[in-house]
């Protein structure tokens, strides 16, 4: 048992044009096409998925997960409804107060500012109601889009000694610290 609390998992969060929340079973098919599209998951760790029944068995082992360690949200578009993918939290010390992040939009929702809306969101509820005093993003060096996303969200690189853990996976990491995330220039929607 931890002396931190854990707010529950199932917290919707609320972004200008997007809602996200907690993703189920029946979200695998309006997830299906990004995860099984070569370009959105190109830098992604996992392979890609080959049916519906892979992506619902993906969410259902999420959503099985303790919120201690792990969360996820389906993000939607207000205006209609329709899915522009998902975020994430895991890996999360909730002693050390730190966790990390992720994303995958599907690739007809690239380009709109809709991930910088997700994960803002994202911040927002982990440097919030998390407590979390760091947030940590590993991303493939050749995923320029989301070096791009990182740094405009005020993320630093990790000098490679801070990473060992990630040894030999190829990905690089950033930090975004609440100290940073509390400057002026750095507040989330």
């Amino acid at each position: 048992m931890t002396d931190v609390e854990v707010p529950s998992a199932g917290a919707v969060l609320d972004a200008p044009r997007l809602l996200l929340r907690p993703w189920v079973e029946a979200d695998a098919p309006a997830m299906f096409p990004a995860f099984s599209d070569p370009e959105a998951m190109r830098h992604w760790n996992t392979p890609l998925v080959s049916s519906v029944v892979e992506v619902a068995s993906a969410i259902s082992r999420s959503r099985a997960a303790s919120p201690d360690m792990h969360a996820a949200w389906l993000a939607v578009l207000k205006r209609d409804g329709r899915t522009v993918g998902f975020v994430n939290y895991h890996r999360r010390d909730v002693q050390g107060r730190c966790l990390d992040i992720g994303y995958l939009l599907a690739r007809p929702f690239w380009g709109m500012g809709l991930a910088t809306e997700a994960v803002s969101a994202l911040l927002s509820h982990c440097f919030g109601p998390l407590g979390v005093l760091r947030a940590v993003a590993r991303v493939h060096p050749d995923n320029v889009a989301s070096l791009r996303l990182l740094a405009r969200l005020g993320f630093q690189p990790l000098p490679a000694s801070s990473r060992s853990e990630d040894a030999g996976d190829g990905l690089a990491a950033f930090a975004l610290d609440v100290l940073d995330q509390a400057r002026p220039d750095r507040r989330f929607p």
